[in-house]
């Protein structure tokens, strides 16, 4: 079925609407056209960020990881939105220099730690699955050597089925849960908090 004539436009004035109200980028045009003429036909867009398609594929993808730091690095941290139950996951993405080779990832979510090895990674990603069973804002970071580019996100994963990491978790020694108030924690609420896997 044909789209309305026009969608390509509206679809577009609806992505930098939504980047205006939330104040981040949602948008990098890829400029497959001279500069002036995309100017004239939309001068709004004179001071937005963009990228010209003469740099090739390799040169815009390239750009485009600097933009929204899709570089590969040692150290990630997420925190799943406060409301979210369900499915999360980790998705490992080798560097050039890593392909084929063994990935260590080490991920610790409050007082839990789990260590996962890859062994081999190759050009296609591997996602890791777990569960957030409460609806909390508990921080997670994760560590993998050799360097990767990892994405977190909630729900299915985008590379089914994925590696369920439910099982394994250690609690960290020495972790205590911060005071509530005057007084420390109470059992029941311990508990409560410690459920988050």
């Amino acid at each position: 079925m044909d789209k309305e004539p026009g969608w390509t436009e509206k679809e577009m004035n609806a992505a930098f609407h939504r980047e205006v109200r939330s104040n981040r980028t949602a948008v990098v045009p890829v400029l497959s056209v001279p500069e002036d003429e995309w100017f004239q036909r939309f001068p709004l867009m004179a001071d937005k960020l963009y990228i010209p398609w003469t740099l090739g594929a390799d040169g815009v993808a390239e750009r485009i990881s600097r933009r929204f730091d899709r570089t590969p690095a040692p150290e990630w941290f997420c925190q799943h939105p406060r409301d979210h139950v369900g499915h999360v996951w980790i998705r490992v993405n080798a560097a050039e220099d890593g392909l084929g080779r063994s990935h260590r990832l080490v991920a610790r979510w409050g007082p839990h730690l789990r260590e996962v090895h890859l062994p081999a990674l190759e050009r296609d990603p591997v996602s890791l699955v777990h569960h957030k069973l409460n609806p909390d804002s508990v921080p997670l970071q994760v560590q993998v050597d050799p360097p990767a580019t990892i994405t977190f996100g909630q729900g299915h994963p985008p590379d089914p089925p994925g590696i369920n990491i439910d099982e394994g978790w250690t609690r960290m020694a020495g972790w205590h849960f911060p005071q509530a108030g005057p007084t420390t924690t109470q059992p029941s609420q311990r508990a409560r908090q410690d459920s988050n896997l």
